[in-house]
């Protein structure tokens, strides 16, 4: 395999699981506003909308900075440091690791 038929091989494995990747994303995001819905019969009253508004306004603020950061410290740098803060979310928004630990879910819910 030549070296340019590699590089396009890569770029094209990267867009496939990009896309299956934020494909999930969309379709979670999509459904969030239902699933609030229905807990709002609870003591949580909230918004799938506002939720998702902040989410891209913060995605937004983030793609106007990232470009200087990752020119200061570096490509490998950035992407370890942002890995290990997507690690870092993804763990505190599992069941095992609520964000309010005192507070007790019920079996039910999930």
């Amino acid at each position: 395999m030549s070296p340019e038929s590699k590089k396009l091989f890569n770029i094209v494995i990267l867009g496939v699981a990009f896309m299956f990747m934020f494909t999930a994303f969309q379709t979670c995001g999509n459904v969030a506003q239902t699933v609030i819905r229905s807990l709002n019969s609870t003591d949580f009253h909230g918004s799938g909308y506002t939720s998702l508004a902040i989410i891209y306004g913060v995605f937004s603020a983030s793609n106007l900075i990232t470009p200087s950061v990752v020119a200061i410290v570096g490509p490998q740098i950035s992407m370890f440091v942002s890995g290990l803060f997507y690690s870092i979310c993804l763990h505190r928004n599992c069941r095992c690791c609520p964000l309010d630990s005192t507070r007790k879910l019920p079996d039910d819910k999930f």
